[in-house]
């Protein structure tokens, strides 16, 4: 009997032994890695979801089981598309064995004059366009009377982009010095604080905030981790920053009754340590509340919209409509990236457009694992950025910067990278264009064309 025991007992040790081997094999770690979308998305989202059950207005109401089921489903179909985009850059993105060490690269790079050069002509490009934004609609939205009405009148155009050269400048200057605190890093210091300054007078916070997460996420990735004291300063900046703006624009609205509420009721009787965090539960909370009340009217007293809600970058060319749930939650007009999709045709929308978006953030992010460049390094942590950035919009959708903006990253990194490594891969490129041309000019030959 203890022999049959001791047989059953090496063959269970035996079993666990060959599934521990495969779950290792197969590339699963123990520890998760919150740099990829699959992990910080579900995990921002169902955060997300448990502060919007903290009730601290009026306008918050239950959420029906439909509610509760897309809070649920959005990161599921999200997973879903990740894990397709994870396996097709596995499949076509080759591991590059001659990727030289990031440092390596890095340094190189904050020697370079022509890199600080493409770095001021950037900014100066993107204060041309500030600039010119500013004289046409005759004011400064962060020092104007009211904010949000200055910054929607900005004339907009094609001097509107000029704020994408601004997000890679900043970006770029925050990612490629060593040590903040050297003599080195002061020309990029200088570059960040004149390009995040002129963000900032343009009162947008979103693109405030790209340049020094982007920038973190990448400089994490490098090996360059803060000190715990200057990640708690940074924090403490960019809340301080977002708060500030916050109350500035909540307090221009002062007649309103929801600024009333905020101030009066809600923040006044707030303990003074959660006064700057309540912007943050504010802007989180909300949208899903808002989302819940979208779920609520479509379809039941509204038609899907079949695509117009969820177009806003191809406003030019297709007929689209901003969803707007002013009238169902006001004045919060935002409801996550689900919103609109939901809107749009419900379930089907919903697990198309999530799907979508987390297989194409999940390819960049596994691409940039196995290339090794500094270009799809930055993509990578800005579409990470822009996944997160799905609990308050869907950026894909809303507008075209994104596609600027990467293609600006990407640009940069083959900037960054040595010549050597530049003319090898464009050999290679030339390679791959001639065997394609022998391959058909053979197929041609054999068909008797």
């Amino acid at each position: 009997m203890a022999v049959v025991d001791t047989e059953r007992a090496a063959g269970n040790r035996y079993v666990a032994e060959r599934l521990w081997f495969h779950w290792r094999s197969a590339g699963w770690r123990r520890a998760p890695d919150f740099f990829s979308p699959l992990v910080a998305f579900p995990v921002c989202w169902l955060l997300g979801v448990a502060l919007a059950q903290i009730r601290l207005l009026d306008v918050q109401q239950p959420w029906s089981s439909t509610a509760w089921l897309v809070m649920l489903w959005s990161p599921v179909a999200f997973l879903l598309g990740g894990i397709v985009g994870d396996r097709a850059a596995t499949f076509t993105v080759k591991v590059n064995p001659h990727r030289r060490p990031f440092a390596e690269t890095l340094s190189a790079g904050v020697q370079s004059r022509r890199l600080r050069l493409l770095l001021s002509m950037l900014v100066a490009v993107g204060l041309a366009g500030v600039i010119y934004q500013f004289a046409h609609a005759h004011d400064v939205p962060l020092l104007s009377s009211h904010i949000d009405m200055a910054r929607t009148s900005l004339p907009g155009g094609p001097t509107i982009i000029s704020l994408d050269a601004l997000v890679i400048a900043a970006t770029l200057a925050l990612v490629l010095p060593e040590r903040f605190l050297s003599r080195a890093a002061l020309p990029y210091l200088a570059i960040a604080a004149v390009a995040l300054g002129a963000l900032a007078l343009t009162g947008e916070r979103g693109n405030l905030v790209v340049p020094p997460v982007v920038a973190g996420l990448a400089r994490w990735q490098l090996g360059r981790r803060p000190a715990l004291w200057s990640l708690a300063a940074v924090t403490v900046f960019m809340l301080g920053g977002l708060s500030i703006i916050f109350y500035l624009r909540t307090g221009q609205e002062v007649h309103e009754a929801w600024a009333t509420e905020l101030l009066g009721r809600v923040v006044y009787h707030m303990p003074a340590p959660l006064v700057p965090l309540f912007p943050l539960w504010l802007t989180v909370a909300m949208n899903f509340n808002s989302l819940a009340r979208v779920v609520a009217y479509y379809p039941s007293h509204h038609a899907y919209g079949h695509g117009i809600y969820d177009a806003g970058a191809l406003h030019m060319f297709v007929h689209s409509t901003a969803l707007s749930t002013g009238q169902l939650t006001p004045p919060w007009t935002i409801s996550t990236f689900a919103g609109p999709l939901w809107a749009d045709g419900g379930f089907l929308a919903l697990t198309l457009g999530a799907s979508l978006i987390g297989a194409l953030t999940t390819f960049v992010y596994r691409a940039a694992r196995r290339n090794g460049s500094i270009g799809y390094l930055l993509v990578s942590c800005y579409m990470l950025f822009l996944a997160v950035f799905c609990l308050y919009q869907d950026m894909f959708t809303v507008y075209f910067d994104w596609i600027l903006v990467t293609a600006g990253l990407m640009a940069a990194g083959l900037v960054l990278e040595p010549s050597d490594a530049v003319r090898g891969r464009g050999e290679r490129l030339w390679g791959l264009v001639q065997n394609a041309t022998v391959s058909t000019r053979s197929r041609r030959w054999r068909s008797g064309d």
